[in-house]
């Protein structure tokens, strides 16, 4: 059997942990209690709390796993974002060259029509002039010729 002292300071310690972890056992239930009955209260209490704190560290690894994955999604995401973005400055830049290139060759068509249309009217002008010279000379009667 144990003595006053011990069983006083055994009460002390349970006091403690069931008043902190809010256990349902008061001191006047302790009391009621004979060895065998706190030995196997005991045992039941430092069972739970292995099984809590197997629990407990189970969740902090699956939140750090779970941390880990989500910074290495965030970075995934991240770099994703980066390809795009230089992928979009690629074709923007692509863009503006061939939009360059296509308003240059415009330019140089325009250019083209241009001096063709000023060619042209220049051969209208002198075909013009070439058959009014004809119809000059036709309407003139020629020296060798007879009237009749």
């Amino acid at each position: 059997m144990r003595s006053l002292s011990s069983a006083s300071s055994s009460s002390k310690d349970k006091m403690g942990k069931e008043s902190i972890e809010g256990s349902a056992l008061s001191l006047s239930d302790l009391r009621t209690y004979n060895d065998s009955e706190l030995t196997s209260e005991l045992t039941s209490a430092l069972k739970r709390e292995k099984k809590l704190k197997s629990r407990a560290q189970e969740l902090v690894s699956a939140l750090e796993r779970l941390t880990k994955s989500s910074e290495i999604r965030h970075q995934q995401s991240a770099e994703f974002v980066n390809d795009l973005k230089r992928a979009n400055s690629n074709l923007v830049a692509a863009y503006e060259k061939a939009k360059k290139k296509h308003q240059n060759k415009l330019k140089k068509l325009e250019s083209q029509m241009m001096a063709m249309v000023e060619r042209h009217e220049t051969q209208v002008r002198m075909l013009k002039q070439r058959i009014a010279l004809l119809e000059e000379e036709n309407s003139r009667p020629h020296a060798n010729e007879t009237s009749l």
